[in-house]
């Protein structure tokens, strides 16, 4: 590898996952505070428990990505055939992988609906893709989102989500807030 291609590829990673990693950054910060109406303050006590434990921010990060993955749909086309159920996907199928109903699938989940701090169980790994599809830069988005909710957790007491959030639509291959108005109190 050249310096050039050095540079380049240390450039590519660094833009590449930018807009994912904030989106899921966000959706951290955004479960963290509250799970969508459901009690947990919703998220009752997260932040607190963050800033009293902070080794569990990266249980936070990983439960976050389960939560609300950025990821929400992985388009894939079947090399052989797939039998799911009744059903039979000839090798050739174009399939939509529905990522929002993996991650809270409660075969594989206890208390799916459920943000739990630590979770014990399972981690939700296909956020980063597998295999290769594996992102290339899963473990540097992960240590930023890991540092980020780590520094607003010691620097701030209490985070309050303002108005309401926009986010992509359920149906679109990657989501999360798209703004994320917060009142940051020390």
């Amino acid at each position: 590898m050249t310096g050039t291609e050095l540079v380049w590829g240390v450039a590519n990673l660094l833009y590449a996952g930018h807009d994912t990693t904030r989106y899921q950054l966000a959706s951290c910060v955004r479960a963290c505070v509250r799970a969508c109406g459901r009690a947990l303050a919703e998220n009752e006590g997260t932040w607190e428990k963050l800033r009293a434990r902070p080794d569990l921010v990266p249980a936070a990060v990983d439960e976050g990505c389960r939560y609300y993955p950025v990821v929400q749909a992985m388009r894939r086309v079947a090399h052989d055939d797939i039998v799911a159920g009744e059903w039979l996907y000839p090798a050739g199928t174009a399939m939509a992988l529905n990522m929002l109903a993996a991650s809270r699938y409660p075969e594989v989940f206890e208390s799916p609906d459920d943000f739990l701090l630590p979770r014990n169980g399972k981690i939700y790994q296909p956020v980063y893709g597998r295999g290769i599809h594996r992102c290339i830069g899963h473990a540097l988005a992960r240590t930023e989102m890991i540092e980020a909710l780590a520094t607003l957790t010691s620097r701030f007491s209490h985070v309050t989500i303002l108005g309401s959030m926009q986010v992509y639509p359920a149906n679109a291959p990657m989501g999360g807030p798209e703004e994320l108005h917060v009142r940051l109190s020390r």
